[in-house]
């Protein structure tokens, strides 16, 4: 009797022109079912109250199934987000969003569900009115700036953003559907998109569900993510200078090379800086006193992005390397006087 009920829903698939996908498809579909952007199901579970959560830091190794806004750090660059409250007019919203570890656990969503990879996240679909924003504004941007530059320890490169309140329901996967595309009802399982949704959580009462994970453009791949070798990047925090070696034998001697060049145009921006104070244009041209100078300048110089090149020539592999450095602002006077105590 199996064998026939088996034949007999191949034989229908078959007749319409497509095919039944298998479990082992899932990963297929939950990278097809593209899920809202940088957009997660809370983990701390739903409330009507999420500012403590917003302007909080995402630690940098965090992947799509750990991101929790509950496990994001208050640090101190976060007192310079505000709340802003925004109503969203009550429309009627049906999308996928990425559910992490924490959420799945918390809203007591069943395990079956469609999973990619580390980097995708669980998918699952919520269909919702949404009542209501909260958003992380940056009432100081400059402060703000400031702040990353001076403490790196106090940002990361990713910060909770927004969150999400609405009327709705949660569903994840009942099982595979016949097609992908499809979006019809059949039983207690809705069909969309070729999969089999069944309802998990409901929340009849506007509640804030989900939250936004935003880039923070001040630091990490904001910055190195950009052509900054050619064009380096400009802040009113401070001065970036771009280091480049020569083509070496060795990686490591080549950012020993990368970091001196960059230190080396440091001394000569502040030279021409306090040239009133009277470094003479003849020192910064004797490479004795600049690199005696750059190792006295070091604790002022940041280094921020790296980008190392190889080739294999006729004679082995040949480096380059290619840092990008910060001095802030703030550092400037210090620095001068640093180099000004240089012998």
């Amino acid at each position: 009797m199996k064998l026939l009920i088996g034949f007999g829903v191949a034989l229908l698939a078959s007749a319409c022109g497509t095919s039944r996908p298998t479990i082992d498809d899932s990963r297929d579909l939950a990278a097809a079912l593209e899920a809202k952007p940088n957009f997660f199901l809370r983990g701390s579970g739903l409330d009507q109250d999420p500012s403590a959560y917003l302007g909080r830091f995402v630690p940098d190794d965090a992947t799509a199934q750990t991101v929790d806004e509950a496990a994001a750090m208050r640090l101190a660059c976060s007192q310079f987000f505000t709340v802003r409250k925004v109503p969203a007019g009550n429309v009627e919203l049906d999308e996928y969003f990425t559910a992490g570890t924490s959420a799945a656990a918390s809203l007591g969503l069943p395990a079956m569900g469609l999973s990619a990879s580390a980097e995708q996240g669980r998918v699952v679909r919520v269909r919702y009115r949404l009542t209501e924003k909260w958003i992380a504004d940056l009432a100081d941007p400059a402060g703000f700036e400031a702040c990353c530059k001076r403490a790196g320890d106090q940002c990361t490169r990713r910060v909770i953003g927004e969150f999400l309140a609405g009327a709705g329901e949660i569903l994840t996967t009942a099982s595979q559907s016949l097609g992908a595309g499809a979006s019809h009802t059949t039983g207690a399982a809705e069909i969309k998109d070729g999969v089999a949704w069944s309802r998990s959580v409901r929340f009849t009462e506007p509640v804030f569900f989900a939250f936004r994970v935003t880039e923070n453009r001040f630091t990490g791949p904001g910055t190195c993510a950009g052509n900054w070798a050619d064009e380096p990047p400009r802040s009113a925090q401070g001065r970036y200078f771009v280091g480049v070696s020569d083509w070496l034998e060795s990686e490591r001697v080549a950012r020993d090379q990368a970091m001196f060049d960059a230190r080396r145009q440091v001394v000569r921006f502040l030279g021409e800086r306090i040239a009133q104070g009277g470094v003479a244009d003849a020192r910064l041209s004797d490479d004795a006193f600049v690199r005696r100078s750059s190792e006295a300048l070091a604790k002022h110089l940041k280094d921020e992005c790296w980008k190392p090149e190889q080739y294999q020539g006729p004679e082995g592999w040949r480096y380059r390397a290619r840092v990008l450095t910060f001095v802030p602002e703030a550092e400037v006077t210090g620095a001068a006087e640093t180099l000004g105590g240089v012998e």
